[in-house]
């Protein structure tokens, strides 16, 4: 046994961390399609951001339903558990001192988030209802200009292709356009 005299010193840390903490609110981060990024090759009139709007709420004068990207990605639990720990890890980082680590790991967060939205148009989770039937045929059109052609693949969508079916995918504008953005990074 060790006798003597034990002497233990502590450190008020608590301002250090108020700092961290709101040095850490200055940012947010932000995943979606920023307006001024969003122009669509070979259209003048509506940019990726606009559409993304028009398909997260549905145009009913349109006959177009809500097919949701963003929240529903970033809320998919295993999409959630992964920005989540990204979020937490920016949080400890930014409480031990190292704001600079603690923004990579809020780009991280945003990258995660980003890449779940691009994936959320083929996840099945999405519960998208299909494209109606004229809408298939409208793009079937495009693709194969012979009638006999065009009536092949419809007959063979009506039996059940589901490749022929891919939902708000024509040309991966849109989807290519979800980014993320850390608002308040110094650049």
């Amino acid at each position: 046994m060790i006798k003597g005299n034990a002497t233990a010193t502590t450190k008020d840390n608590a301002q250090k961390m108020e700092a961290a903490v709101r040095d850490l609110l200055k940012f947010d981060v932000y995943v979606g399609i920023p307006e001024e990024k969003a122009p669509r090759r070979g259209s003048g009139e509506i940019s990726n951001a606009q559409l993304m709007y028009i398909h997260t709420h549905g145009s009913p004068v349109r006959n177009i339903p809500a097919r949701p990207v963003i929240e529903p990605a970033i809320e998919a639990e295993d999409n959630k558990a992964a920005i989540t720990d990204e979020l937490e890890a920016a949080a400890r980082l930014a409480l031990s001192g190292n704001a600079a680590e603690a923004v990579k790991h809020l780009r991280l967060a945003g990258q995660t988030g980003a890449s779940a939205a691009r994936d959320w148009f083929d996840d099945q989770r999405n519960n998208w209802p299909p494209n109606a039937v004229a809408t298939v045929r409208a793009k079937l059109s495009k693709k194969f200009k012979s009638k006999k052609k065009l009536d092949e693949a419809m007959d063979s969508y009506l039996a059940g292709a589901t490749e022929m079916n891919q939902v708000l995918v024509d040309t991966a504008q849109m989807r290519k356009a979800i980014t993320y953005v850390v608002a308040g990074e110094k650049k």
